[in-house]
């Protein structure tokens, strides 16, 4: 089994049904970064930025930022990853066009940046989300537990640990959206995003990831997963 994230894979347990979806107003709006960096030192190597799936540094948060920034400049660039988001994550046929999309474009590099599938995917839902959804999308608890169910067969050929992840995270966006959608409202590495999470994880416990976010779990790796499911929530919710 591949190694990210099983620290979550560790403390869930059975998913619970999902409860009808909350409303949620306004669109999303980037809030202004915190000036504090995460406390743990930031890492390198041969001045490639690393990603690790159970702690984040200051560095790899930057990462990260820039993999969401080149997600962005590829889709105005008129490229889209429509494509890609609807198709079984790690599968040939998605890491294909996932390779063919970011080496279509050359305005857009991303030079330097470790290339993990989850963070690469989640990079590129969360430009379209952030691009399209303008609203939390709003489905009743039957539409909200047959897209959980819907995503466990999606996320079948991803990584045994990814799974979990993804299952969870799934029901986690369906049962509270307008905790997603706040989440993803706020700017990756500030106090704001922590404390968003937080909120997230509280609201969405009977998921089974437990009330509090696990310390030993990448934000960047979290807000990957969640961007990926609110995307694909969102689509199921405008039908």
């Amino acid at each position: 089994m591949n190694k990210p994230l099983i620290a979550l894979a560790m403390c869930v347990g059975q998913t619970a049904a999902v409860p009808a979806a909350a409303q949620y107003s306004s669109g999303p709006q980037y809030s202004t970064p915190a000036q504090q960096s995460p406390v743990a030192s930031a890492s390198a190597t041969q001045g490639r930025v690393k990603f690790d799936p159970t702690r984040d540094t200051a560095q790899s948060m930057q990462g990260y930022v820039r993999l969401i920034k080149h997600s962005d400049c590829l889709i105005g660039a008129g490229e889209s990853p429509e494509g890609i988001l609807t198709t079984n994550p790690n599968s040939k046929s998605e890491r294909r066009k996932t390779a063919l999309l970011r080496e279509g474009v050359k305005t857009c590099s991303s030079k330097g940046l470790e290339n993990v599938h989850s963070l690469v995917r989640g990079s590129l839902a969360e430009a379209m989300y952030m691009r399209q959804v303008r609203q939390v999308p709003v489905v009743d608890a039957a539409r909200a537990q047959a897209f959980v169910n819907a995503e466990k067969t999606f996320q079948s050929e991803r990584d045994q640990g990814d799974q979990v992840m993804a299952s969870v995270m799934s029901c986690m966006v369906a049962t509270s959206p307008d905790k997603a959608h706040a989440l993803l409202a706020t700017q990756h590495g500030s106090t704001e995003e922590a404390t968003a999470m937080d909120v997230f994880f509280a609201a969405s416990q009977k998921c089974g990831a437990g009330a509090s976010r696990p310390s030993n779990l990448s934000r960047s790796f979290i807000r990957a997963f969640v961007a990926d499911s609110a995307w694909r929530l969102a689509r199921t919710a405008a039908r």
